[in-house]
């Protein structure tokens, strides 16, 4: 009898332990905001007093390196975000083209943020969606034009590319094209304005004695497509 008391009161004390700990459980179980939904908020950008304070290249990589800690707990829209607000992609312009630029800044400069972006299952998906929505035109002009050419290189990666199926191929060819057309008409850009995505389709099919592709607008017309530094 004393030992069924002694059960009896260890079970109800663990029935009031499991009844006092429901609530807090079932508050750390909800879905609950991201820190992050613009993407790693880098500390120091371009243009600030602290920025103009670093004395070189290096000293600006370093301090624009973002925790691995903090990119694994992102989601990949949020890793892809870290990638464009990066503070030092304007130097994808300085090499020979932009797929040459998007390899040495995000393979060399801040390869874990890449490498974090290129081991997510959803990334090719992720990457074709934000691209889409890609304003060309509007504030901030540069920055959207930034994150086009790096988002036309990052779908041709073979870590990307191998991911999509032929639907979604088509897809990013209309949109590629439909924002090429919107370029050539907007005076910000020039004539011929850059259009990586197709650059990097000729190279890869062998290159081309001229820097010209032919794409198809979605209602058939065949437009020439510039392709910067393909001759």
């Amino acid at each position: 009898m004393k030992i069924w008391k002694r059960f009896a009161s260890a079970l109800l004390a663990v029935v009031v332990m499991l009844s006092a700990m429901a609530p807090a459980m079932a508050v750390a179980t909800e879905e609950t905001p991201s820190p992050f939904p613009a993407g790693y908020q880098y500390p120091i950008l371009p243009g600030t007093p602290e920025w103009d304070a670093l004395q070189d290249n290096q000293e600006k990589i370093d301090a624009c390196v973002v925790p691995q800690e903090i990119l694994d707990a992102m989601t990949t829209e949020e890793v892809l975000e870290t990638l464009l607000n990066y503070p030092l992609q304007t130097n994808i312009y300085a090499f020979n083209n932009v797929q040459a630029g998007v390899e040495v800044v995000y393979r060399g400069y801040s390869g874990e943020i890449l490498e974090t972006l290129l081991t997510r299952p959803d990334r090719a998906e992720v990457i074709l969606r934000r691209y889409q929505k890609n304003p060309v035109s509007g504030e901030n002009q540069f920055d959207t034009a930034e994150d086009q050419d790096t988002m036309e290189a990052l779908m041709q990666m073979e870590e990307v590319k191998e991911l999509y199926s032929e639907a979604q191929l088509l897809e990013i060819e209309q949109a590629v094209t439909e924002k090429y057309l919107l370029r050539k008409e907007d005076r910000y850009f020039s004539d011929d304005p850059l259009c990586e995505y197709f650059r990097i389709e000729m190279e890869s099919a062998g290159g081309s004695p001229l820097p010209y592709t032919t794409v198809s607008t979605p209602n058939g017309t065949a437009v020439a497509v510039y392709c910067k530094n393909m001759a």
